[in-house]
C-alpha cells in the first residue's frame, strides 16, 4: 500500500523513493535479453529476411534465412534471360542463310537478309551489268525471277516509276521482272540475268 503524501520524499519502507529504488534493483537484477530471448515464429514478418541472432553472421542462418533482393547465395547462378528467349535466339542463329542462284551462269551465292540481289552477287566477285549508280534509273540491272518471287521485298514506288519510264506499262504488270539493285533478298531465289560473269578487273 502506498504511503501518505508526506512520505514521498523519504526512503523508509512504504515511501515513494523506497518503491522506486526497489523497482530499479529488480530491473538491474534481471538478465539482459537479446533478440534470441524472445521466441519468434519462422514465418513471422520480423523473422523473414533476417537471422534471429546476428543477421551479419552466416552461422545464424537456421534454414529460414532469405537473402536480400538482388543478393545471390554463394554458389548460386544468375540467369539473365529466360529459356524461351534463349531458344528463340538459338533458332535465329541457326537459321539458314538465303541463297541466290543466277542463270544461265549457274552460280550460287549466299546473301545476307535484306541485301539487294546485285550487291550480294557482286560481293562474291561477279560482275552485274548496270549503267547507273545502282539507284534504279537505268534499269539495265533488270532480271527475271524464275523462283521465289515472294521471297523478295515488295516493289517500291521508285522502282515502279523507273520501270514505267524506261520499259513501259507491261514491265510493271509482270511480277517476274525486277531491278536487281532494288529487290532485297528475304529467302532462296533463282533469277535469270545474261551478262553476269566473274569480275576480272
Amino acid at each position: 500500500m502506498w504511503s501518505k503524501r508526506g512520505d514521498f520524499g523519504t526512503d523508509r519502507p512504504g515511501s515513494w523513493n523506497a518503491h522506486r529504488t526497489e523497482v530499479q534493483h529488480t530491473l538491474l537484477e534481471q538478465p539482459r535479453g537479446d533478440a534470441c530471448a524472445t521466441p519468434r515464429s519462422p514465418h513471422s514478418p520480423q523473422h523473414r529476411g533476417q537471422g534471429l541472432c546476428r543477421p551479419d553472421d552466416a552461422s545464424a542462418d537456421d534454414g529460414h534465412h532469405r537473402p536480400r533482393p538482388g543478393v545471390l547465395r554463394r554458389g548460386a547462378k544468375r540467369r539473365c534471360r529466360s529459356p524461351a528467349i534463349d531458344n528463340r535466339q538459338s533458332a535465329i542463329d541457326n537459321s539458314p542463310v538465303p541463297r541466290i542462284r543466277v542463270e544461265p551462269l549457274g552460280i550460287e551465292v549466299d546473301a545476307p537478309a535484306n541485301e539487294t540481289v546485285m550487291d550480294a552477287v557482286v560481293a562474291h566477285g561477279f560482275f552485274w551489268p548496270v549503267g547507273c549508280a545502282k539507284n534504279g534509273e537505268c534499269t539495265n540491272c533488270a532480271m527475271e525471277v524464275l523462283s521465289g518471287i515472294g521471297r523478295l521485298s515488295a516493289m517500291g514506288r521508285y522502282e515502279r516509276q523507273n520501270l514505267l519510264r524506261q520499259r513501259g506499262q507491261r514491265s510493271v504488270e509482270d511480277p517476274r521482272l525486277r531491278l536487281a539493285c532494288q529487290a532485297r533478298v528475304q529467302g532462296d531465289i533463282v533469277v535469270y540475268k545474261s551478262g553476269v560473269r566473274p569480275d576480272t578487273l
